[in-house]
C-alpha cells in the first residue's frame, strides 16, 4: 500500500515540470550553439531565462497568487519566447558586426551594439506588448487560467527589459576573441 496523497502527486508534477524546463533549456542551447557557432553566445541567451523568474514571482505576488501548476506552465512557455527576443537582438548585432568589418573605415563595437539594439527596439517591444495585452483576458477567466497569464505577463516584460539590456552589455563586456 502507497500512502502519499495529493501532496505527493504535487510534488511529483512539479519535479516533473521542473525537468521539462531543464530539458527544454538543453535543447535551445543545442539549437542556439548551432545557429551562433559558440557557447559563449548561446549562455548569454539562456542566461535570461533563469533572471525572468524574478519578474514571474514577483508579477505572482502582486497579484496574489500562488505558484501553481499552470504558473509553471506559463514559466515554460515563457522560455521560448524570451529566446526569441534574445535571438533577434543577438542576431541584429551579429549582422552588423559582419557588414562593418567589411567596410573601409568600421563603426566602433560600442556604436554597432547601439545601433543594432536600437533598430530592434521596436519589434521586441511591440510583440511584448502585444502579447501582455492579449494575455490579459485570459488572467480574468478562471483561477486555474490567471496564474498562467499572470506568470507570462510580468515574466515577459520583465524579460525584455533583462534582454534589451543584458544581452548588448554581455556582448560589449565579453564580445568573444573575433570582435
Amino acid at each position: 500500500i502507497d500512502y502519499g496523497g495529493e501532496n505527493e502527486d504535487v510534488q511529483k508534477t512539479f519535479k516533473e515540470m521542473v525537468l521539462a524546463l531543464l530539458a527544454g533549456m538543453a535543447g535551445m542551447l543545442a539549437i542556439l550553439v548551432l545557429e551562433f557557432n559558440s557557447f559563449r553566445y548561446a549562455f548569454y541567451l539562456l542566461f535570461t531565462i533563469p533572471l525572468s523568474l524574478i519578474g514571474v514571482l514577483g508579477g505572482l505576488t502582486i497579484t496574489g497568487q500562488t505558484l501553481s501548476f499552470s504558473s509553471m506552465l506559463g514559466l515554460i512557455a515563457l522560455a521560448g519566447v524570451i529566446i526569441n527576443h534574445a535571438i533577434i537582438l543577438l542576431d541584429s548585432i551579429l549582422h552588423r558586426l559582419a557588414h562593418e568589418k567589411e567596410q573601409e573605415k568600421p563603426a566602433s563595437l560600442y556604436q554597432v551594439i547601439v545601433e543594432s539594439s536600437s533598430i530592434r527596439l521596436r519589434p521586441i517591444v511591440l510583440t511584448t506588448v502585444t502579447t501582455v495585452v492579449g494575455m490579459i483576458p485570459l488572467a480574468g477567466v478562471s483561477a486555474l487560467w490567471g496564474p498562467l497569464a499572470f506568470a507570462i505577463m510580468f515574466g515577459l516584460t520583465f524579460a525584455m527589459v533583462l534582454t534589451l539590456i543584458l544581452i548588448p552589455v554581455f556582448f560589449y563586456r565579453y564580445p568573444g576573441k573575433e570582435y
